[in-house]
């Protein structure tokens, strides 16, 4: 795909997701005003409008990428960044160096799902983890949010967050498998999302949920870990 062919699709998709957001202004005053005046059947009508104002915003991210993905390489996965990175493009009558074994042996079992930092777009689209949690949608220079939400939490709760955290690359279940006891689990869990130790009470809460559950009960404890105000609110 050729520049002025990406250009074309993200112009496209913009104009239609700005006409969405303006939509989505004017729906949010129409249902302040419909609260404003106690009229449950606007203040239903608004919501619904603009849930699926929401809707259409999120599929517009989807749409554009699978158009952007059915012109590009089929030779990779639809994870994988066509862009050949920075100082990497192949130069005639060179060989390519061998990897070391050990270097991409490190990255088995992560998936194509994962992406480097510099692929991700920015902005996120909508309903991202990073969307959620205040990134900028970059319509003006700054307009980023610190803002608690609703969504935030139910983002943690609900969202993919901690099937990923769980899966046995990352850094806190390598930690966690490396253990040798109990108390070692609890420090490996408690130094990667809260960078302390766990007290004694949490100590005893700890071993209590996992003598009565068993492995399933160090999954529950993971899932009330990151959805404590000391992991979302920590500096």
């Amino acid at each position: 795909m050729q520049k002025a062919d990406i250009i074309n699709v993200a112009k496209k998709y913009a104009e239609q997701d700005f006409d969405l957001e303006i939509k989505g202004t004017v729906e949010r005053e129409k249902l302040n005003k419909a609260r404003e005046a106690g009229d449950a059947k606007a203040v239903s009508a608004s919501q619904k409008e603009l849930a699926s104002i929401k809707t259409s915003r999120d599929a517009l991210a989807t749409m554009a990428r699978n158009e952007l993905l059915k012109s590009g390489d089929k030779s990779k996965s639809q994870f994988v960044t066509n862009i050949t990175p920075p100082g990497m493009a192949k130069k005639e009558g060179k060989m390519e160096p061998a990897m070391d074994p050990q270097t991409y042996r490190q990255w088995d079992g992560y998936g194509d799902e994962f992406y480097r930092a510099s692929e991700l777009p920015s902005p996120a689209p909508n309903g991202h983890f990073l969307r959620e949690f205040g990134q900028s949608n970059r319509q003006i220079i700054e307009n980023s949010t610190r803002e608690a939400t609703v969504s935030q939490a139910l983002n943690l709760m609900n969202g993919p967050l901690f099937e990923k955290i769980m899966m046995e690359k990352t850094q806190m279940m390598q930690r966690f498998s490396g253990a040798k006891d109990d108390e070692g689990r609890m420090n490996a869990l408690f130094y990667t999302l809260f960078a302390r130790k766990p007290t004694d009470q949490e100590k005893a809460i700890v071993l209590e949920t996992v003598a009565a559950k068993g492995k399933n009960g160090w999954k529950d404890i993971v899932w009330a870990l990151i959805n404590t105000r000391e992991f979302v609110f920590v500096q």
